[in-house]
């Protein structure tokens, strides 16, 4: 696996207005709290920009980031122009131009941080024991195909890190908010995008198919809707592995995950860290044994759910 790793100023400025937005839970409101403890609070003006581009950016989910994060900078807006309307890119232009003060403070702290991450990433993963991990990747999800070049774009983060697929081997890791000192979390984040980016497919989710296709729909507390259980239990099955589960265990000395505290929210977050601590075992078997995930291993994933209700019954 070849990861090129970079960052440009347009990609990050984009991020940074789709998390101040707000519109899509995959974002992260921490990061939004704390660059506006850092800048002040928003205008009325800049509120409506970014209300304008919440509306904006729904209308073109699941990914209209992936424009702004490609490596060359100079072709972002071109690009954008086959994803957005004229009129939506405006909106996304305004918000640029209204929230240029408030981004350039943020950029000229994390811009020097991102440097030092693209530096340590490639000099970490040009260890030996990646191409050993990469190999219990591939034998898991049976995977032979010619492993690509992954693009990576890194992010600014506020106190924490955080990764996002974006398709076309496009990723995003969101880093500089941490010390480099957690570059074992930021690396195991960056190796479960791999795995939706390329690892896991098809594979994955024609066996997923399989299991959901029989199964009733469970607890709303977890599942919307019977669409959203692929995808939900495809999530649980990745974090088996890393960030929380085995391989992290095995390649960042990650401790063996815990449960959730007991009376913990019965919510998917919290159902994905107690499946990667019961499957802890099982999971090591597969991984160590290099068995290719099957039907039988997604029903013991299944079966984890049912476990996990009734230990955190929703209140």
């Amino acid at each position: 696996m070849i990861f090129n790793f970079y960052y440009h100023k347009t990609a990050n400025f984009f991020h940074f207005i789709a998390n101040l937005s707000n519109w899509s839970p995959r974002y992260t409101t921490e990061y939004a709290r704390g660059w506006l403890l850092k800048t002040g609070k928003l205008s009325k003006d800049e509120k409506k920009r970014l209300e304008a581009v919440a509306g904006v950016l729904s209308l073109h989910d699941p990914v209209p980031e992936w424009p702004f994060l490609t490596p060359d900078e100079s072709t972002v807006w071109e690009n954008a122009k086959g994803t957005f309307s004229s009129e939506h890119l405006d909106t996304i232009r305004e918000a640029f131009r209204i929230l240029e003060p408030r981004f350039a403070t943020i950029w000229s702290t994390e811009e020097p941080k991102l440097k030092q991450w693209l530096r340590a990433l490639e000099k970490r993963l040009d260890e030996p024991k990646f191409r050993e991990l990469e190999t219990d990747l591939r034998n898991f999800f049976g995977s032979s195909a010619t492993e690509p070049r992954l693009q990576v774009c890194l992010l600014i983060s506020e106190q924490g890190y955080g990764g996002v697929s974006l398709g076309n081997r496009l990723l995003g890791l969101a880093c500089s908010g941490v010390p480099l000192t957690e570059i074992h979390g930021v690396m195991a984040t960056l190796y479960h995008e791999a795995c939706h980016s390329f690892y896991e497919k098809p594979l994955k989710y024609d066996l997923i198919s399989k299991v959901t296709s029989k199964l009733e729909l469970p607890h709303a507390e977890l599942f919307t809707s019977k669409q959203d259980l692929p995808n939900t239990l495809g999530e649980a099955i990745t974090s088996n592995l890393l960030p929380e589960g085995y391989l992290a265990h095995k390649y960042f000395h990650s401790q063996v995950p815990p449960a959730p505290k007991k009376g913990s929210k019965a919510d998917f977050r919290n159902w994905r860290l107690y499946c990667a601590a019961r499957m802890f075992d099982t999971t090591k078997d597969y991984i160590e044994s290099k068995k290719p995930l099957d039907t039988g291993y997604i029903n013991r994933v299944w079966e984890t759910f049912g476990d996990f209700v009734k230990e955190y019954p929703s209140k």
